[in-house]
């Protein structure tokens, strides 16, 4: 089909110091979503604070995060986040600028129905 590729593989640290510098210009990105037990104020750091995520939307989506993000800072409590940032990622995804790997649906969408069970960054 005369597709070619080449993949690129970083350090976890090189791969954020590049995107902190405006530095990755693949097409394609795979990164882990990290997350901590306070998972509410850990999505929200994610999505406002990801160099690699801010660095591979376009400019308008990256405004119309940052925005969003404010909005919701300054309008909800802490124990809205989740299903605030479920709506604006969905977004993300429909716009084509996220796609999540089955793994991190999985860790997001089974909140609190597992009970006892640890999930890693690769499930």
């Amino acid at each position: 089909m005369g597709i070619e590729s080449r993949v690129n593989v970083y350090s976890f640290s090189e791969l954020h110091e590049r995107a902190q510098r405006n530095e990755l210009t693949e097409a394609l990105i795979i990164a882990s979503l990290i997350t901590d037990d306070n998972l509410p104020v850990s999505m929200f750091h994610w999505f406002c604070s990801n160099p690699i995520l801010h660095q591979g939307l376009p400019a308008e989506a990256k405004q119309w995060l940052e925005e969003e993000l404010a909005k919701l800072r300054e309008q909800y409590g802490v124990r809205y986040y989740l299903q605030i940032l479920e709506s604006q990622a969905t977004t993300m995804v429909y716009e084509n600028g996220l796609t999540p790997l089955f793994h991190h649906r999985q860790t997001l969408k089974w909140l609190g129905v597992l009970q006892g069970v640890s999930m890693t960054d690769w499930s």
